[in-house]
């Protein structure tokens, strides 16, 4: 069975169309995401707000919309622990950090609670 070039080309691109539909899908989310829907949140972390305001709450349930797949938490949770080894007092930072989902009502987002956290514990 001799085949045209043509048909070659088809053939693997039949190949390759199939071999991506088999992978599976890498984290959609980066860090730049992460760190502008956080930004309304700086205030209360920083200490000069008793609590998160609305809009930070607001990007906290978006940014667990954003990022569905394990993978996707486990950069949310490594961009927040760089994030905070850039202030001062990084355990403090991410102490307040972990307190937000909480007075957000919002469950299973990743935020650690220690800058020393093993992100890829998350589950």
């Amino acid at each position: 069975m001799n085949l045209t070039s043509r048909e070659v080309l088809a053939v693997m691109v039949v190949a390759v169309a199939a071999a991506l539909f088999m992978v599976e899908p890498s984290e959609a989310i980066s860090c730049g995401e992460v760190n502008s829907l956080l930004s309304p949140c700086l205030s209360y972390v920083g200490g000069s707000e008793g609590r998160p305001s609305e809009s930070c709450c607001n990007n906290v349930r978006d940014l667990k919309n954003r990022a569905p797949s394990t993978g996707d938490k486990r950069v949310v949770c490594q961009c927040i622990k760089d994030q905070a080894w850039r202030f001062q007092d990084p355990a403090s930072i991410t102490r307040k950090a972990s307190q937000i989902p909480g007075f957000c009502n919002v469950r299973d987002v990743s935020v650690p609670n220690d800058p020393n956290f093993d992100c890829n514990r998350i589950q």
